[in-house]
């Protein structure tokens, strides 16, 4: 979807220059406020931004098919949740960083992004609630198996799109540009 969106833009925008950031929880509204973005992809819309809805997540917690979780052959509860490594993405925030989800397990391993997370879990060597769209062929696979959980398999979260601009500047025009791609994209191709 995203290299839809952008193959789009440098299309009708060709000369514009574009920085791709990759940030997690409040490090999207710290870019966008800092105006170190011109558009934002995120969970929140920071305090006097428009944003839009984006689209919805599903998040499912997974861990790789020999994981001792999977050897139980039963629901999982809590408590056994809290025997095992969690992998947690780390909010790139620094202002104001958010823990979000369950973080009841003594043993985390904390991780910069979605993608060291996705490859810690294949590798077998914890558990992670992650987005399906990206471990949708893991688990096609065989490789990652959703966790039977007696409570909280799934999890949604809503994402957002802001352009910069906020308190009265209006964003330029390759920012209203891509974010409209970006939307488009996202309607058309889904994820």
């Amino acid at each position: 979807m995203l290299a839809v969106a952008m193959q789009q833009f440098q299309q009708q925008a060709p000369q514009t220059r574009v920085e791709l950031v990759e940030v997690v929880l409040s490090g999207a509204e710290e870019a966008i406020i800092a105006q170190r973005a011109d558009v934002m992809v995120g969970a929140y819309v920071p305090t006097g931004y428009l944003g839009s809805l984006l689209m919805d997540l599903e998040f499912v917690a997974v861990a790789q098919k020999d994981h001792p979780l999977h050897a139980l052959g039963r629901n999982i509860d809590e408590d056994d949740l809290k025997r095992h490594r969690h992998i947690v993405v780390r909010d790139s925030g620094t202002l104001n960083p958010r823990d979000e989800g369950w973080l009841g397990s003594s043993q985390r391993w904390t991780v910069s992004s979605l993608q060291a997370s996705i490859e810690l879990i294949a590798g077998g060597l914890g558990f992670a609630w992650l987005p399906r769209h990206m471990v949708q062929p893991w688990l096609d696979s065989g490789v990652l198996l959703p966790l039977p959980l007696v409570k909280g398999q799934q999890r949604r979260a809503s994402l957002y799109l802001v352009l910069g601009g906020g308190h009265s500047t209006q964003a330029g025009p390759a920012a209203q540009l891509l974010a409209r791609m970006l939307d488009d994209a996202v309607k058309t191709f889904g994820l």
